[in-house]
């Protein structure tokens, strides 16, 4: 959904917004869902240590998935620093579309780790039969997006308008 709002958004400020934030986004959404999948671990071992009556290995398996959150975050955000420009530079991107992505790549990027860090509180919220609590947070996060998008790429309340790189940072922050 927020892809979505980023490239549709993205694209009324500009040809070069929308390809910038598209080649972007897509090379995020991959990532950010792919590993994330290594996260969904944390579900079963804590329905199955809340249904053993054994706290500790909730608490030991919830530890675990927020350690290996930040992990996959930083394994993601660090190496990025140098593989995103080379990877864009290969795609023979125009110069504004470049920077657009790779504006719109860092802006996303500080709510990476946020992003994972979801998935193990998710699944000890979920596995205590509060899944509505879930919905209604990750539901929550396309109208954030959606108004962050409006804000930060055609600068509205006094900021100024960041077109493809502002659909970014609205990203980094709805998963923040």
């Amino acid at each position: 959904g927020m892809s979505f709002f980023d490239a549709s958004m993205s694209g009324h400020a500009g040809n070069n917004d929308l390809a910038g934030a598209s080649v972007a986004g897509k090379t995020i959404s991959p990532l950010l869902v792919g590993l994330s999948g290594i996260l969904t671990a944390a579900t079963p071992l804590i329905a199955n240590a809340l249904g053993a009556k054994e706290p500790e290995k909730v608490r030991l398996y919830l530890k675990q998935g927020i350690l290996l959150a930040i992990v996959l975050g930083l394994l993601v955000i660090v190496p990025a620093y140098w593989w995103v420009p080379a990877l864009f530079s290969e795609m023979n991107l125009e110069a504004e579309v470049y920077r657009i992505g790779i504006g719109y790549w860092i802006g996303a990027a500080v709510g990476f780790i946020p992003f994972y860090l979801t998935v193990p509180l998710r699944a000890l919220i979920d596995t205590s039969k509060r899944t509505d609590i879930s919905m209604k947070l990750y539901l929550s996060g396309l109208p954030i997006n959606g108004l962050l998008n409006y804000v930060l790429i055609f600068g509205k309340c006094g900021l100024p308008a960041l077109g493809g790189i502002g659909a970014g940072v609205a990203t980094g922050i709805t998963n923040i």
